[in-house]
């Protein structure tokens, strides 16, 4: 693990961090939107009893019986999904929307019982008392006072137990940090808990950091997690249908990133897949290690937003060049990454007009946008804009190679449209969203009709609306 060297850090884990807002912004709506799901198989030995009714997202398989068992990941996403690098051990397919597969080949590891010897360099289990005088603990959910795992050199964590003062038991997960890195390894647990105390979404929950003296080397505690991003390897198959997933991880981490940055934190390594985690079918983040009192002149607030942009980007990144299809040739992702480079907004708005970026919505939510475009709009400024030469390869935009269901439409008001103005392009697609007919022409079907004769349209509206 690497990030910028700190000080140590008291015994005591410091109380929630306020929110703050040196630069006076607006407060932020904050996000809203539905997740969709979709079928993926995964070991029912996951989630115990092989009976058992499991979320809608998942769908039971077989699993090896061996208690160590190496197997392949397949899964096949779209384009703006990507891939499912989060998809826990077993899983089979992912489908996207748009026409695109990705294969995930993955080695994991499921473990069904305690191992109770020493096999292949991974050190026997047996219960480790903490000192509440010298480690670091969150006692949120109950005092632990013991742990357990199974040590493996060859592996950057590992599976164990936390024990409680009521007798209670809980499976964890253990990350490792070398004696030198004493002073990293303090600030990673002490920002993360003082994030999640207050917050509790999208970062893993840290329970406690102790120094390991059988191996000399220190022992960060988290909550259960299925595996990290990095331990994925991806590929580009073949062309399916169905629903996204990706899309949705995208935009809750884009929350998740927003909210870190409003307790004055910045995280400095988004853009390594090893920083992040599957629990379940959520991805989270993990070792946020900055924050403003590392500035030389914490009230520089240029400083600031260069911070949160460095994060963004960096997330923007590990999308780019480890998950979503890298060197494919793909318009909407790559107008989507291309807005992480825009500088005209201030940073709450950004980062809305990020995760309401067209490149994460629904085929019926890109459709929708055209319809409030239109009915909020300054008309008369607006059609300056549009006008302009940013989108003068728009102009004489209707074509004789309409599908027939937007020809009806055109046709229908043909008196109101002039196909030389870019703003009667966008009413004109308005009134494909109110008068389409979903038995002739579903919403699914129009906005790949409308990507196909006008590629990048909606995108370059959203960029400066």
């Amino acid at each position: 693990m690497t990030g910028p060297p700190s000080s140590s850090y008291p015994g005591q884990v410091p109380p929630p961090a306020a929110v703050i807002s040196p630069e006076n912004e607006e407060k932020s709506s904050g996000f809203d939107r539905n997740f969709a799901g979709f079928v993926l198989r995964r070991p029912a030995a996951i989630f115990g009893d092989p009976g058992e009714t499991l979320p809608k997202f998942w769908q039971k398989v077989s699993y090896p019986k061996s208690s160590l068992v190496k197997e392949d990941i397949v899964l096949r996403s779209e384009p703006g999904v990507g891939v499912m690098p989060g998809s826990p051990q077993g899983s089979s397919r992912v489908l996207g929307n748009s026409g695109r597969v990705l294969s995930i080949r993955a080695t994991s590891f499921m473990e069904n019982r305690v191992q109770q010897a020493s096999v292949d360099g991974i050190q026997k289990e047996h219960r480790h008392k903490l000192n509440p005088d010298k480690d670091l603990v969150v006692n949120n959910d109950g005092i632990i006072i013991q742990y357990e795992f199974n040590y493996d050199s060859s592996h950057i964590y590992s599976s164990g137990k936390i024990y409680f003062k009521d007798g209670k038991e809980r499976e964890a997960r253990f990350f490792k940090f070398e004696k030198s890195e004493e002073d990293l390894a303090k600030k990673i647990f002490t920002l993360t808990s003082k994030f999640v105390n207050y917050k509790g979404v999208g970062v893993l929950k840290p329970h406690f950091l102790t120094y390991y003296e059988p191996q000399n080397i220190w022992i960060l505690c988290t909550e259960k997690f299925d595996h990290l991003l990095s331990e994925i390897k991806m590929d580009v198959e073949d062309r399916v249908d169905g629903d996204s997933w990706w899309l949705d991880s995208i935009w809750d981490l884009l929350q998740t990133i927003k909210d870190i940055h409003s307790h004055m934190l910045f995280h400095n390594g988004l853009n390594q897949t090893d920083n992040y985690v599957v629990v379940s079918d959520k991805i989270k983040i993990i070792n946020i290690q900055s924050s403003f009192e590392d500035l030389e002149d914490p009230e520089d607030l240029s400083n600031i937003r260069v911070l949160r942009t460095n994060d963004l980007k960096a997330f923007r990144n590990m999308l780019k060049e480890k998950i979503m299809l890298p060197g494919d040739s793909w318009l909407d992702r790559d107008a989507f990454f291309d807005f992480f480079d825009y500088e005209e907004f201030t940073y709450p708005l950004f980062v809305e007009k990020l995760a309401s970026h067209p490149f994460l919505l629904t085929p019926a939510e890109r459709m929708k946008c055209f319809y409030s475009i239109h009915d909020s709009a300054n008309e008369s400024k607006f059609k300056r804009i549009l006008d302009g030469r940013a989108f003068h390869q728009y102009r004489k935009w209707n074509r004789k190679d309409m599908v027939r269901e937007f020809q009806e439409v055109y046709y229908h008001s043909n008196s109101k449209y002039d196909g030389e103005s870019v703003w009667d392009l966008v009413e004109f697609l308005k009134d494909v969203y109110v008068h389409h007919n979903p038995r002739d022409l579903t919403l699914e079907a129009a906005d790949a009709e409308v990507k196909r004769l006008y590629p990048n349209f909606l995108e370059k509206i959203h960029a400066i609306v």
